[in-house]
C-alpha cells in the first residue's frame, strides 16, 4: 500500500515511567512504511519528561495526554481510544516496539476482510538477555473469535493487535476494573460481538522481557486479578462452550497464569513459592506440560545445591 493511500491508522502508545524505552517505541511508530498514521502517547501519571522530548524536533506532530493519577493499563488504552480518528487502532506498550512493515501488512490484510474482522494480529519475537535473538510467538487463531477460542484456547500477543476502531467501540473499551488479563478480556469481548480474527504469520513486533517486566512482579495481585478475570467470564464461557467447557476454560487459564507465577518466583530465587505456583498449575490442569517442568527444574537445583554443600564439606575434611 503506498505512502498516504490507505485509511487512517491511530497508533496508541502507553507510558509508565520508563522514558528510555518509551521512545524507543514512539521511534518504532515513527518509522512505519505505512501513512497516514496519527500517533497519540498516553503516560499513565507519571512524570518521565517524555513530553519534553516529544515537543522537540519534528516530533510535535503526537498527542501527548497524561493521567493525573496511575489509572492503570486498561485507562490509559480507553483515553487513547476516545482521541483516536482512525479507522484502525493498534496499541504499543511501551517496553516493545514494531518492525517497520507491521502495520503496512496488517492494514492490507483488512482491507481485503469484511467488516466481520475485528482484529487482525500478527506474531513477535521475545528478546530477553537469555536469549537476545528472540523467540518466537506465532498467532494461531483465525476466523470466528468464539469458535477459535472453543477449538485452540485463547492466546494473545502482546502490542501486536491492529483493531478495527468501530468493533472497539461496540464492546466499550476496555474493562477498567481489571488490573490485568486486559488483552484476553477484549478479545472476549470480541467474541460476544460474533467478530472475527485474522492474523499476518510473520513476527512483526519485538517483546522485550526485562527486570522491571509487567505485572507479574506482584504475584499476589496477579493471582486475585486472575479470580476477578475467570468469576466476570465464567458463566458467559459456561453459555458459549456448555457448562464444563466454560470451567475447562477458566480452570486452563489459571493453571498458565499459575505456571507463569511460579517461573516468575523461580528467577526472583523463592523457590518455595515457585513450587508452590507450579503446584496449583497442576491442580487446575494436570496435563499442563510446563508446571511439570518447572517442578523438575527446581528438583534439579535443589540436588545440585546438596551436591555442592557435599564437595565443600569435603574439602573442610581434607584441610
Amino acid at each position: 500500500m503506498s505512502h498516504g493511500e490507505g485509511p487512517l491508522v491511530t497508533a496508541v502508545v502507553t507510558t509508565f515511567d520508563r522514558p528510555s524505552m518509551a521512545k524507543r517505541a514512539v521511534q518504532s511508530v515513527l518509522a512505519q512504511t505505512y501513512r497516514p498514521i496519527e500517533i497519540i502517547v498516553v503516560e499513565d501519571g507519571s512524570e518521565s519528561g517524555i513530553d519534553r522530548w516529544l515537543q522537540g524536533g519534528s516530533l510535535t506532530c503526537i498527542q501527548y495526554m497524561r493521567h493525573k493519577n496511575n489509572k492503570g493499563l486498561a485507562a490509559s488504552r480507553n483515553t487513547g481510544l476516545r482521541s483516536a480518528q482512525g479507522k484502525y487502532v493498534a496499541y504499543l506498550d511501551d517496553d516493545d516496539e514494531w518492525l517497520p512493515e507491521k502495520l503496512a501488512k496488517q492494514v492490507e490484510l483488512f482491507e481485503t476482510k469484511g467488516e466481520i474482522v475485528g482484529v487482525v494480529y500478527c506474531g513477535a519475537l521475545r528478546i530477553s538477555p537469555q536469549k537476545p535473538m528472540g523467540r518466537e510467538k506465532r498467532p494461531r487463531l483465525r476466523g470466528d473469535i468464539r469458535k477459535a477460542i472453543r477449538e485452540k484456547g485463547l492466546s494473545t500477543i502482546p502490542s501486536s493487535c491492529l483493531f478495527r476502531r468501530e468493533a472497539l467501540g461496540r464492546v466499550g473499551g476496555y474493562d477498567e476494573n481489571l488490573l490485568s488479563h486486559v488483552d484476553f478480556d477484549i478479545w472476549l469481548q470480541l467474541a460476544g460481538q460474533k467478530y472475527a480474527a485474522e492474523y499476518v504469520d510473520e513476527c512483526l513486533v519485538k517483546v522485550h522481557q526485562h527486570e522491571s517486566y509487567k505485572m507479574t512482579k506482584d504475584v499476589e495481585s496477579r493471582v486475585q486479578a486472575t479470580q476477578l478475570f475467570c468469576n466476570k467470564w465464567q458463566s458467559e464461557l459456561q453459555t458459549w462452550f456448555g457448562r464444563r467447557g466454560g470451567q475447562r476454560f477458566c480452570f486452563q487459564f489459571k493453571a498458565q497464569v499459575m505456571g507463569m507465577l511460579g517461573w516468575t518466583c523461580f528467577h526472583k530465587g523463592d523457590r518455595m513459592q515457585s513450587a508452590k505456583y507450579f503446584l496449583l498449575g497442576l491442580r487446575y490442569n494436570p496435563a499442563k506440560r510446563e508446571n511439570y517442568v518447572g517442578l523438575i527444574t527446581i528438583g534439579r537445583r535443589f540436588c545440585d545445591g546438596l551436591v555442592q554443600i557435599g564437595k565443600r564439606s569435603k574439602r573442610s575434611e581434607d584441610v
